[in-house]
């Protein structure tokens, strides 16, 4: 009888023991899938842009749920550094590194799919949920919803009147937040360069100028709201917004320090 006591005694505790570990496994799951929703970029609302790097070209795929449509440039001869940004004067949020895929607007979805279904973090800046949320997307939008411009890199009158044309971003244009930008680095153009790529994407740039006194760290004062605009250009140039209670002619100052140099990205 105390034999069968004890038995059951070892039973329960394996069966607890069995039941926490258990919980712990699902606890890591849990914490795991959390990260990478927190890391992933594209969040199935707003235009999101992806730069594919491949042997012979550069690709940037952008994605705009606002439109349900897809715009693609494919950029040839020229080697590009890992950071287009500066040339193509767009924001790029991720970035893809592959050797096995050539990007074309009737093949687009089976790439999507080869991405995800052969998902390798080292060679991308993007999650495993973003790649999912990508190939679904694109899986919904039709082919004569998805806009392609191959282009010599060379020619960039082209490149600009494509980018400035389908990469708006109907978030920022919707808001109407106007955009004040100030070079305060010795560098000459580089507000007029930032004017161009938020112009691209639909922020309305009301003044640019710049500062004779040089300041080494870049500022972005707000007034209102903590908008979607502001959170787009804070992310992208790596500054977080301060809110200002002083409102001059625009709603939001964006002040390019000499900190920016050490990474450009326009």
């Amino acid at each position: 009888m105390k034999r069968k006591k004890q038995q059951g005694k070892t039973l329960n505790v394996a069966i607890i023991f069995c039941a926490l570990v258990f919980l712990l496994i699902l606890l890591s799951i849990a914490v795991k899938t959390l990260i990478l929703i927190k890391n992933s970029g594209f969040d199935g609302q707003n235009r999101f842009n992806l730069a594919i790097f491949q042997e012979t070209q550069v690709s940037v795929v952008s994605f705009s749920p606002a439109t349900r449509s897809i715009a693609i440039i494919n950029l040839k001869g020229k080697s590009f550094s890992d950071n287009i940004s500066q040339y193509i004067e767009l924001p790029i949020d991720k970035t893809l590194k592959t050797s096995n895929m050539v990007i074309d607007k009737n093949s687009l979805v089976s790439d999507m799919s080869r991405v995800l279904f052969h998902f390798d973090g080292k060679n991308t800046s993007l999650t495993i949920i973003d790649a999912l949320r990508l190939w679904f997307f694109a899986k919904d939008v039709p082919v004569d919803f998805i806009y392609q411009r191959d282009v010599l890199s060379s020619d960039t009158l082209t490149i600009n009147s494509f980018t400035s044309s389908f990469f708006i971003d109907s978030a920022i244009s919707n808001e109407k937040t106007t955009i004040e930008i100030i070079n305060a680095t010795q560098t000459y153009g580089l507000a007029n360069r930032l004017a161009v790529l938020v112009a691209n994407i639909g922020g309305d740039v009301v003044l640019v100028s710049s500062s004779s006194i040089p300041q080494e760290n870049s500022q972005i004062l707000y007034s209102g709201d903590l908008n979607y605009t502001v959170k787009k250009l804070a992310s992208f140039l790596k500054v977080k917004p301060v809110k200002s209670s002083k409102r001059d002619i625009s709603d939001v100052t964006i002040i390019i320090g000499e900190d920016v140099l050490r990474d450009l990205k326009f």
